[in-house]
This record gives C-alpha cells, structure tokens and sequence, in this order.
C-alpha cells in the first residue's frame, strides 16, 4: 500500500483542513485510490486521531482498499480513539426527546 504520511503522501490534514493530491487517479472503486477511505481517515486527524498500529484500523498509515465504501466500518480501535477524546454517545437504549422550536 501507499503511505498516508510524508515523503510521498495522498492527502494530509492540518489543522482542520484537509488537502487531497491533484497527481492522485481518486476513485470510489478499488481501482485507484478510494477518495472515501483516504478522506475518512484524512477527517480522522482533522478531529484528532493519530496514526494506529492495527492494520484493521482506518488510522493505519498505510493506505490500502480493504472495503468498499458501502461495506465500511470503523474498527473498535476507531471507535475507542474517537471517543477517547469526544467520550461516547448515547446508547442504542437511550430515549431520544425531539426537541420542538416555538415562534415568540
């Protein structure tokens, strides 16, 4: 696979903002390189991820099509990163109250 990470990189995240590389044949197929993975994990450390060493991670730092993007989903070492910093969210059990706006 491809790095992630400098010298030769697809995309990078700094400070927010995320830049994707022109010279790059972007693809949502497995042809190519998957605009959904390298942007999900460029997004990653827009919110303060950094790189994982588990291969299964979206974070790992070398890029590779390992789904396609309708059959993705975030490894448990994501998901505890993410809320390591966020904390999690409510559970699935959790009632939800719909909040109604009323005009003055």
């Amino acid at each position: 696979g491809q790095s992630l990470a400098q010298p030769t990189h697809l995309a990078l995240a700094f400070y927010g903002d995320v830049h994707f590389d022109d010279d790059e044949k972007w693809t949502l197929a497995p042809s190519g390189t998957n605009l959904f993975l390298v942007a999900a994990h460029e997004l990653g450390h827009s919110l303060g991820l950094f790189h994982s060493d588990k291969k299964e991670s979206l974070m790992y730092p070398v890029y590779r099509f390992s789904t396609s993007p309708a059959n993705f989903h975030l490894s448990q070492d994501d998901i505890e990163g993410i809320q390591s910093l966020y904390g999690a969210g409510p559970s699935s059990d959790a009632t939800v109250v719909p909040v109604l706006s009323v005009s003055p």
